[in-house]
């Protein structure tokens, strides 16, 4: 994975993940014995291991592939509610990588395949779920509940048909020689102030016995041409208190993992606390209930703390889900209001998976997005748009 940095949290789920094989134990741990309790997130308190895991109340986690996806649950709180346990208490639960979108409703169960550096694709276990508990009991009991930011994370490849299909993760972390070192610090601090969102910060690092590094992934640098995957063994970066993906946690998370000869790694990271809020944008409305093709209507919107420009987005489906995308405006600016001419073609979000650009008549509903993408509003009532 390119980014080792790893979360586990403790949650109730509708669903068991399951890697494959039977449970090394029929004795799942009890989370009390841990002092822990159901929705926790955890990582190990030793050595420089930065992996972040969920648990569910049957004894099993689920583990995060980047602070990005762990960023797309808000809710959990972030690194302030991050539980640290022993390596011992963390082991004691198995690690499943099964997935259902709960968001969406969807029923179908998913086995995660890592294809490569922060890379995944899910896999829908096309199985009767007799079948799959008659070859694993606990199969119901391994599977993770995700929302639908990390389910559109992965690409969606062929069914398993097979338990034995599932590939076997134990998501073990090599541990470090101890010489191998990194030294990160955020503006000369390694506990830095609050700062605000977009704020110019200078991150600073040095490390013993690497070769190379990498880091400083999803958040905005002030040379976007810097390679991440290859950065020195000591080196200085300026980039601004801002994530680069979709988040609503007020902090910003700078990491950097360095590697040796042997590529063991190491890694270091710094929370960066935002204050005043991070931006938003809400009220958006378009000016009218029936939209005719080939008419003008104004759109317009409200916004707060955002200096960028916007993206305007027509939707059929359900905002934040699955549906179909078209881009009405790109990169315009955030005046909060636009004429859309909707004789004027629309563009297909091909990155949200639209390819046609045919507007068939039906319920809409419009999505403002700044222009990086982490932030947008949706309209308060759907519109109909007539031919």
């Amino acid at each position: 994975m390119k980014n080792k940095f790893i979360f586990v949290v403790l949650i109730s789920v509708l669903v068991p993940l399951f890697l494959g094989r039977d449970s090394l134990s029929t004795s799942k741990p009890n989370l009390e014995q841990f002092d822990l309790k159901e929705g926790d997130i955890i990582r190990s308190e030793e050595g420089n291991d930065l992996d972040i895991y969920i648990v569910n109340e049957y004894g099993y986690k689920r583990l995060f592939l980047n602070p990005a996806i762990f960023d797309f649950y808000g809710h959990l709180g972030g690194f302030r509610n991050v539980k640290l346990v022993s390596n011992e208490a963390r082991d004691h639960f198995e690690t499943s990588a099964l997935f259902r979108n709960c968001e969406s409703g969807d029923g179908k169960v998913y086995a995660l395949e890592l294809t490569g550096e922060d890379e995944g694709t899910l896999h829908w276990i096309n199985m009767d779920g007799m079948i799959a508990v008659k070859n694993n009991s606990e199969f119901f009991k391994k599977v993770f509940c995700i929302n639908s930011h990390e389910f559109s994370w992965y690409n969606i490849g062929p069914s398993y048909t097979s338990l034995v299909q599932i590939p076997d993760y134990s998501f073990t972390i090599p541990v470090p020689p101890a010489k191998l070192s990194v030294d990160l610090k955020i503006n000369n601090s390694k506990n830095p102030d609050p700062t605000n969102w977009n704020s110019a910060l200078t991150a600073t690092w040095t490390s013993q016995n690497a070769v190379r590094c990498s880091g400083m992934y999803y958040i905005a640098l002030s040379d976007e041409n810097v390679d991440r995957d290859n950065l020195p063994t000591q080196g200085t970066l300026s980039f601004y208190g801002r994530n680069t993906v979709p988040s609503d946690l007020e902090e910003v998370i700078a990491q950097v993992l360095c590697y040796d000869k042997d590529e063991n790694y190491t890694d270091d990271y710094v929370v960066i606390p935002i204050k005043g809020g991070l931006p938003s944008i809400k009220n958006v409305n378009v000016s009218s209930s029936h939209v005719m093709l080939g008419n003008k209507y104004k759109v317009s919107w409200e916004s707060e703390k955002l200096n960028f420009n916007v993206n305007i987005i027509l939707g059929k489906g359900e905002p934040d889900k699955r549906g179909n995308f078209w881009y009405i405006a790109k990169n315009i600016p955030n005046t909060g209001n636009y004429d859309w001419d909707t004789s004027i073609p629309v563009t297909p979000d091909i990155g949200r998976s639209t390819l046609s650009d045919k507007i068939e008549p039906g319920e809409y509903f419009l999505l403002i997005f700044n222009n990086e993408e982490t932030f947008f509003g949706s309209s308060l009532n759907s519109f109909e748009i007539l031919n």
